[in-house]
């Protein structure tokens, strides 16, 4: 078993690594560490750092290191001079034009909605989802201009309701969704988009974040949404008919979004024209 872990470091062996950018020095938050040969995938915390047990790994074993908007970096385990001093990683930044339209037509436009639309239904529904994992929504707009300008979620009142979270949302562009590999979907916004979700932000039993500038969907296109921090027990409580349309999944480790006739308390709202 590999060990890695985005929490402080509570043993000699574990030894820290930090993410910067090569022209600020600050540090890089959430990005995405994977070991090989083992394949552990794990997001840093929001100060860029990840700790990794130093017993479990070989010298011959490597780092990746990647982040939406910046040159991903691999490293050797052997590369590592000391366990007691953190070892920094520079990523570059890269250059990307950004898919945001910042004048928008206001002839003919239409509000659309899609997966959650109402706080109703007959049952109560805890919603939980790990640290890295994904939820995803499919949108396709073949004669149509959509731009999307909100995301959002219900949640009911619950002694465990979530207090706190940070997500990460990410657009993709799709020709074709056979064999569902992540490889298929790109990336069309060059950054981080993260949502930051506090329970004090909640209004009428639920959370909405509207962006300044929507963002222009391509033709085909999946907005995931990631949780970037462990819930630690708590619950998104909503109320819902059990079985909701098709969602999108994908864990950290997995390559693959699979489709699931699941409900969750989440929801996109776009403009269309």
């Amino acid at each position: 078993m590999i060990t890695i872990a985005a929490g402080r470091a509570e043993s000699p062996f574990l030894h820290e690594l930090k993410a910067i950018n090569i022209t600020t020095n600050r540090p890089i938050p959430y990005h995405t560490l994977r070991l090989h040969p083992h394949n552990k995938v794990i997001l840093a915390n929001e100060d860029g750092s990840v700790f990794i047990d130093t017993t479990q790994i070989s010298s011959s074993d490597s780092l990746s290191i990647s982040c939406l908007g910046y040159s991903p970096k691999t490293i050797r385990i052997d590369s590592i001079k000391s366990i007691n001093i953190p070892t920094i990683i520079t990523l570059s930044p890269k250059i990307c034009q950004l898919q945001e339209v910042l004048v928008i037509p206001q002839l003919n436009l239409k509000e659309k909605t899609i997966g959650k639309k109402h706080s109703s239904g007959l049952a109560n529904i805890p919603f939980q989802e790990r640290k890295g994992s994904h939820i995803g929504f499919i949108v396709t707009n073949e004669k149509k201009q959509t731009w999307l300008k909100e995301v959002g979620f219900f949640i009911n009142e619950n002694p465990n309701k979530l207090q706190v979270m940070n997500f990460r949302v990410t657009i993709y562009e799709f020709d074709k969704i056979s064999g569902h590999q992540s490889s298929e979907f790109r990336p069309i916004i060059g950054s981080d988009f993260i949502i930051h979700y506090d329970e004090t932000l909640i209004s009428n039993n639920k959370f909405c974040f509207q962006l300044n500038n929507p963002i222009l969907l391509p033709t085909h296109a999946l907005i995931g949404i990631e949780f970037l921090d462990d819930m630690n027990g708590q619950i998104i409580p909503f109320r819902n008919n059990i079985f909701g349309k098709s969602i999108w999944s994908k864990s950290i480790n997995s390559d693959f979004w699979v489709k699931l006739p699941i409900a969750t308390p989440f929801f996109l709202k776009f403009l269309e024209q």
